[in-house]
């Protein structure tokens, strides 16, 4: 009996279905947190900060992958939320320092709690085998295309 075969592009667009299934339910799931500020990116965001502590605004830009211009406006819509403060640095008053605040640190573990119901709900149907075979094969991708990068 021959074995189905998938080209290049259809697991392309297999791999597009999911993270288009993901940011629904997602988006579904954002909208019910009464305090979630609308910004994209902000879970990400906070949990970097959550986890690092305070840090200047250009190395929060680089760890998130996105430019330092695009970031200010994030931080300006979280600082408003009161998610987080940012301090002039003390050796360098050019350098901006973010930190994250109690309430942030509150929200940023509420998305982690949604993030692990939805993971979960997305990978229960995969054995822990299939699992760990579908790590190795996406980090290979990946390490395949940051290669391709640098």
């Amino acid at each position: 009996m021959a074995k189905n075969t998938i080209n290049d592009l259809e697991l392309l667009f297999e791999i597009l279905r999911i993270n288009r299934a993901y940011k629904r339910i997602r988006h579904s799931a954002d909208e019910g947190m009464p305090d979630n500020p609308g910004i994209h990116g902000s879970g990400r965001l906070l949990h970097n900060l959550a986890d690092h502590g305070e840090m200047p605004q250009k190395e929060l830009a680089e760890r998130l992958e996105i430019r330092p211009q695009s970031l200010t406006g994030i931080l300006v819509k979280l600082e408003d939320a009161g998610y987080i403060t940012r301090t002039r640095g003390v050796a360098d008053k050019r350098e901006q320092l973010v930190n994250i605040t109690p309430e942030g640190r509150k929200y940023s573990r509420r998305i982690e709690k949604m993030r692990k119901e939805i993971a979960g709900r997305f990978f229960a149907v995969l054995t822990e085998e299939e699992k760990q075979t579908m790590s190795e094969l996406l980090t290979k991708i990946w390490d395949s295309l940051e290669e391709e990068n640098a």
